[in-house]
């Protein structure tokens, strides 16, 4: 899950001297919803978002923004074997909606809060199911992407995936979320 705070895009757009109808032409967003956003009057759609952040940061410094400009170091993992309980509490008390699971040091697979209340609407017994281990509903693994993959590559990936893991030379560098990416953009 992501949000834009209406601020972020409206500093954003201010620091760059853009107007919202400069915005709108850049960026394929209409004005009037530009405006509704930054008002905090509607809640705007990934897509929406996407289009406004690559028109309002396209380079930086010059050079293309990669995955790793906005990777998150901090990257929050369970192994295989833990309980779907322990990762709950991981999910928890890192504020993460997502959490890649590992099994001899490579990751396997992922587990979201969606899996989980999934997994948990068609058990007839929770607690057992919470003791199970994470592996049980594991699903597919995160797309793993390079550090040098573009940002418009990234931004695509994240429309379809929750979670993108970053490596280089076969080592995890961090994670890319949609959150991850809309805190970094907002900081810029």
């Amino acid at each position: 899950m992501f949000f834009l705070e209406p601020t972020q895009l409206k500093n954003l757009r201010m620091r760059q001297g853009i107007t919202q109808t400069e915005l709108a032409k850049l960026s394929g967003v209409s004005q009037s919803v530009i405006a509704k956003i930054e008002s905090g009057k509607i809640d705007p759609s990934y897509t929406s978002v996407k289009k406004i952040f690559e028109a309002l940061n396209p380079t930086n410094n010059g050079k293309a923004q990669t995955a790793a400009h906005v990777l998150n170091p901090k990257l929050i993992v369970a192994l295989s074997n833990e309980s779907i309980k322990n990762v709950i509490k991981k999910m928890k008390e890192n504020q993460i909606s997502q959490v890649p699971i590992v099994e001899q040091r490579k990751i396997i697979g992922i587990v979201t809060e969606s899996d989980i209340l999934e997994y948990l609407s068609e058990t007839s017994d929770p607690t057992h199911f919470i003791s199970q281990p994470v592996s049980t509903i594991t699903k597919e693994s995160p797309p793993l992407i390079p550090k040098h993959t573009p940002l418009p590559v990234v931004l695509s990936l994240l429309s379809y995936f929750p979670l993108l893991i970053v490596f280089d030379n076969h080592k995890y560098l961090g994670c890319i979320s949609k959150s991850d990416l809309l805190d970094k953009l907002g900081e810029i």
